[in-house]
């Protein structure tokens, strides 16, 4: 083979199906097999030439909420964090000029000297869509996209409250979407904890357990069977 798209391996799953389809006697690991094989290749097959990529990805929480950042590559990232960095220098106590040091070294510095904005990289792939017959998936990235059943409706409104108030009054970073809200699932201290909804830790908690660094609070989005569901 020449090339190796989805496309071209499900071609040689099916040629290696076919191949071992009709072979003498009845064999069930073959049958299982073949069966194996045919799921494969149709899956690859709907995947078209697409295959996963991999991307860097950053956050900036901060007093005012979090900003987020995305590069094809960990020197494009750096770039773009380092451009924040810069911009806020004053607010740490080092008296040298920002725009004289690299992208690596700013962004290592400003977050030493300023605990109160945490700066998060990563680099993740992004899969191509499988299909799926279970549904709506649940969306991911560095975050996880829940839908909005999984809180309360006192709990919501809860969170339009705090979006409204001065982001230092906030027992939470989070920001506001047009489709709900961006949350931080790291772990908070006990006197912040008693502040917050149950309903809103256990969807924090969700996020945190399974390595996601947000939990993005979305309307129209996918639930999950390991969280309570609320009517609206």
């Amino acid at each position: 083979m020449s090339t190796t798209s989805p496309r071209d391996l499900a071609r040689l799953l099916t040629r290696a199906c076919a191949a071992i389809q009709f072979l003498p006697g009845h064999d069930p690991a073959r049958m299982a097999l073949i069966q194996d094989l045919t799921e494969a290749s149709q899956n690859l097959g709907a995947l078209g030439d697409r295959w996963p990529i991999e991307i860097h990805v950053g956050t900036i929480e901060h007093s005012e909420g979090v900003n987020g950042y995305v590069g094809a590559s960990r020197s494009e990232l750096m770039e773009k964090i380092g451009e924040f960095c810069r911009e806020w220098w004053d607010q740490i106590n080092d008296n040298r000029d920002p725009a004289t040091l690299g992208d690596e070294e700013v962004a290592s510095v400003y977050s030493e000297k300023h605990p109160e904005d945490h700066v998060h990289t990563d680099r993740v792939q992004l899969e191509a869509a499988w299909p799926s017959a279970s549904g709506f998936p649940i969306e991911t990235g560095q975050y996880c996209v829940l839908g909005i059943g999984h809180l309360s409706m006192p709990t919501a409104d809860v969170l339009d409250q705090w979006c409204s108030e001065k982001s230092d009054d906030r027992p939470l970073p989070l920001a506001e979407t047009p489709y709900g809200w961006f949350i931080p699932t790291r772990e908070v201290d006990e006197a912040t904890r008693a502040d917050i909804p149950a309903d809103l830790l256990a969807v924090m908690q969700f996020g945190r357990e399974r390595g996601f660094e947000h939990v993005l609070i979305d309307r129209d989005a996918g639930t999950t069977d390991d969280l309570p569901l609320f009517t609206w």
